[in-house]
């Protein structure tokens, strides 16, 4: 029976041991839970700035083509209109030779 008595009486600090127990496991998983959660939003995040750079980058990649293109097609235009206006000169001339 002292065994028993014994066993009764230490009851609380078992439940104490449990519960600390129970806490510590509690605890560790909180804490991988959080560390997991901190990753994956500084994953999420690099990754936006990974988006956002790439957006930054296509965005000024269009714009430098677009100035190119307007340079090189306003070139064009003004290779068209000074050969324009030479032929228009050359006949101009031309008429106004004939008609001295």
């Amino acid at each position: 029976n002292g065994e028993a008595d014994k066993f009764i009486a230490l009851r609380l600090k078992r439940i104490k041991n449990n519960v600390v127990i129970i806490w510590k496991e509690y605890t560790r998983k909180r804490n991988f839970v959080r560390f997991v959660l901190i990753g994956g939003e500084v994953r999420s995040q690099t990754g936006a700035y990974s988006l956002y750079f790439d957006h930054w980058r296509r965005v000024t990649l269009e714009t430098q083509c677009r100035l190119l293109l307007q340079r090189v097609a306003r070139g064009y235009i003004a290779r068209c209109r000074r050969r324009f206006i030479r032929r228009l000169r050359a006949k101009a001339t031309l008429i106004q030779s004939n008609t001295r």
